[in-house]
């Protein structure tokens, strides 16, 4: 089953997770490739932005198991 969509754009890479409950995950690849230091609650609006990219994209689906 699917756990994550993700997108790149730029230098940010957006993780989001399955689960309603879990936070997506901000990465900035430049500065940091081994995606170690989660910036989305520093980076809201690249978050928001981001996620109705991948929303357009990779629609969530509304069925979810978990």
């Amino acid at each position: 089953s699917l756990q994550y969509r993700w997108c790149i754009q730029d230098n940010w890479k957006l993780i989001l997770p399955h689960r309603p409950t879990s936070l997506p995950e901000l990465y900035d690849l430049a500065a940091d490739p081994h995606e170690t230091k989660n910036l989305g609650y520093r980076q809201p609006t690249i978050v928001e932005k981001l996620s109705g990219l991948t929303n357009v994209w990779w629609p969530e689906t509304t069925n979810r198991s978990n």
